[in-house]
């Protein structure tokens, strides 16, 4: 036998913490009354301030959490960071305490809901609701910055909106100074939430900056307009290499409505590379402001062509939209080019180009000097039309046609403005009403299917603005919309619902490598 002794082990003692419930007192001030919210790192609870005589909200650290000296750490550096921080949209922080060796904080009680729960009632936002949330959430961003810090964790749900539209950040746990900017824990876990972190926060890059932030609110303004996060998968690590690789799908395939100047602004704000964003968070609303003030312009100053001719006195079978005056795309109708998959990490392919012979059109605008008629875009060259996706459009109270864009046909219709044209797809063996006012155009080669699955891409609305509701494919829920699917080529029963509004049920076709669009307004 050895002559060596053995060295007894030291075993770190553990602390027995008890759960606390309603009625509980902490400090001998706060007393608990009802618990509002819970998650992996703590509760909230909504409590009364016995010394003020006030409603606080109290928020404790989750019992299995008290003996990770870490997480201890970083939640009472939440308390002493946040504390020190005084802006209109930042939670205000009261207090801070043990109750039982359980660290609490003590915080404004708000009233309303998380963003990401408006997001989840409604679907979405109108472009001027997101400019009033994101103008708030920008001066509440740059303060921090200019404070020296980083929130590192910007989200739906960290952000609260009351009744009256006031927005405040919460939740500053992962909050860090810009002296030290690792993006990394001691335990080498990369820091934030996967839906809304960074391309350089993903990666793990140790000198990330405050550009995080502004990455993260380009998200959370993607999600208020489309109704959907930028980029899905299922699971958290691929959602961080998808956040650190992939290219950010183009914002007017999920939402058609929103002018493309707008989307461009978007767009670079999500950019990989955070020299390509903007520099702070006024920054993004200025440029956000001055595009979306450009595309109401442009929609509402230029001049139509006067029309003459006769009327067609029938509706087409399809709802008809404006066209764009120059490349002849239809406006408001959700025509998309292919977005990324979240299912592969590769460059966006867009369809290659046709040009289009303006015949009668351009007559038309010769008789007229020139003048091009309403359009959502001021372009100074016109651009040839790209490939039409295959299309579903449905009339409020009609069937649903499923066509090939293979053409596009301009017709005047009876219930606009006379002089302004009309885009409609028509089907093979449709039929246009006599006298209707046609552009003829050349056949588009139809480019070769790259993809065994078609696309959809489901779209409610409500007095024309994004309304969410529940969707089944044949039978089976799918979620809510905006809903992107992608599914096998076939005939599919598309079931739209929602509690106060009429059920809807349409037959889809589905052809493999081309999206299909489905909109539909929704009734009470």
């Amino acid at each position: 036998m050895s002559g060596r002794s053995l060295k007894p082990v030291a075993f770190r003692e553990e602390k027995t913490v008890n759960a606390v419930r309603a009625g509980d007192v902490l400090s001998g001030r706060y007393r608990l009354e009802e618990k509002v919210g819970e998650g992996g790192m703590g509760a909230v609870f909504v409590a009364h301030d016995t010394e003020l005589d006030r409603k606080v909200a109290v928020k404790l650290l989750a019992a299995g959490l008290v003996n990770d000296a870490e997480v201890m750490e970083r939640f009472e550096r939440e308390a002493r960071l946040t504390a020190k921080l005084d802006h209109p949209n930042i939670i205000p922080i009261y207090d801070v305490g043990r109750h039982e060796g359980r660290p609490f904080i003590v915080m404004k009680l708000l009233q309303g809901d998380s963003l990401a729960g408006r997001l989840r009632a409604k679907g979405g936002f109108t472009t001027d609701e997101t400019l009033r949330l994101v103008r708030q959430l920008a001066a509440g961003l740059d303060y921090i910055h200019a404070q020296g810090f980083i929130h590192r964790d910007i989200k739906a749900g960290n952000i609260f909106v009351a009744p009256d539209g006031h927005a405040t950040i919460l939740d500053f746990g992962i909050l860090r100074s810009k002296e030290a900017t690792t993006g990394i824990t001691r335990t080498g876990m990369v820091m934030g939430t996967p839906h809304y972190m960074a391309p350089e926060q993903a990666l793990g890059l140790k000198d990330v900056d405050h550009r995080v932030d502004l990455y993260a609110l380009a998200v959370v303004l993607f999600e208020c307009l489309t109704g959907t996060l930028p980029f899905e998968a299922d699971s958290e690590l691929r959602l961080i290499q998808l956040q650190a690789h992939a290219p950010p799908p183009e914002l007017v395939d999920r939402a058609p409505w929103i002018p493309k100047v707008v989307a461009d602004v978007v767009k670079r704000a999500l950019a990989k590379n955070p020299s390509e964003r903007y520099g702070t968070a006024a920054e993004l609303v200025t440029a956000l402001e001055a595009a979306y003030a450009e595309a109401k312009a442009s929609k509402s100053s230029l001049p139509a062509v006067q029309v003459t001719g006769p009327v067609p006195t029938t509706a087409p079978s399809l709802r008809r939209q404006q066209i764009s005056r120059t490349n002849l795309q239809v406006v408001n109708a959700a025509l998309p080019t292919t977005t990324p998959s979240t299912n592969e990490l590769a460059e966006v392919v867009r369809p290659k180009r046709a040009p289009m012979i303006l015949g009668v059109l351009a007559v038309v605008l010769l008789m007229v000097g020139g003048v091009w008629y309403a359009t959502r875009e001021p372009v100074v060259e016109p651009t040839p039309l790209p490939t039409p996706p295959l299309v579903a459009e449905v009339d409020d109270a009609g069937e649903e046609d499923v066509v090939d864009a293979g053409e596009v046909e301009v017709v005047v219709d009876d219930g606009v403005d006379a002089g302004v044209f009309i885009a409609e797809l028509e089907d093979a063996g449709v039929s246009v009403d006599a006298g209707a006012a046609l552009v003829e155009t050349t056949p588009i080669k139809k480019q070769p299917a790259t993809k065994k699955k078609g696309r959809v891409n489901v779209i409610t609305t409500r007095g024309g603005e994004p309304y969410w509701a529940q969707v089944s494919i044949d039978g089976v829920a799918k979620g809510r919309t905006p809903l992107l699917l992608d599914l096998a080529p076939g005939r599919y029963a598309v079931r739209i619902e929602r509690s106060g509004f009429k059920s809807v049920t349409r037959d889809v076709r589905v052809v493999a490598g081309k999206p299909v669009v489905v909109k539909l307004e929704l009734t009470p």
